[in-house]
């Protein structure tokens, strides 16, 4: 049996609440893991940011290891105005961030644009060691599933707009996970 991949979300104030087998992140101009826009004030207007998502990966099933995650931009650009920004690439440990939380001012994690094709960045792995399992304790490159569920870091995303976006100029941006399996 393969590996099966969850995209989990964390929202709210510390220590957050946690939902998993998503399959959309709304960009939202509240924090919440809804997985449509409800209300007028999820929308996010021209020139503002939306609130940060804390996304993550949970690597269940049966594997002896899984490598080299990464996530990649492959749908191209969005409207003019727009940018996606992420968490950067992680190599280290000290390259993630815990959970805190999300902001909707321009984040100072989510500095990394990924708006553009075949733009990427790379996760890390781990067991959970603490009580958040996306938690940066632990992280490598490789992961051994013998232990348990693996989980990677957060995937810290923002979408930041300009005054001259255009309503509703966004288009679903898809992002490809690869990872390697044994």
């Amino acid at each position: 049996m393969a590996a099966l991949v969850y995209l989990c979300e964390r929202n709210g104030l510390l220590p957050g609440n946690i939902t998993e087998n998503i399959f959309t992140v709304y960009w939202k101009a509240v924090d919440n893991s809804n997985q449509h826009i409800t209300s007028v004030a999820e929308i996010i207007v021209a020139g503002a940011c939306s609130f940060e998502k804390y996304n993550y990966l949970r690597f269940t099933g049966s594997f002896n290891t899984i490598t080299n995650v990464s996530i990649t931009n492959t749908s191209g650009l969005i409207g003019s105005g727009l940018k996606v920004f992420t968490s950067r690439s992680a190599s280290l440990s000290s390259d993630c961030y815990p959970y805190a939380k999300p902001l909707a001012s321009i984040s100072t994690i989510a500095t990394n644009p990924l708006s553009i094709a075949s733009s990427s960045i790379n996760l890390l792995v781990g067991i959970d060691v603490t009580s958040d399992p996306a938690a940066p304790t632990g992280k490598s490159t490789t992961a051994c599933g013998g232990s348990g569920d693996v989980y990677s870091n957060y995937f810290i995303s923002q979408l930041q707009t300009t005054w001259s976006a255009s309503a509703g100029d966004i288009v679903p941006v898809v992002f490809t996970l690869s990872y390697d399996e044994n």
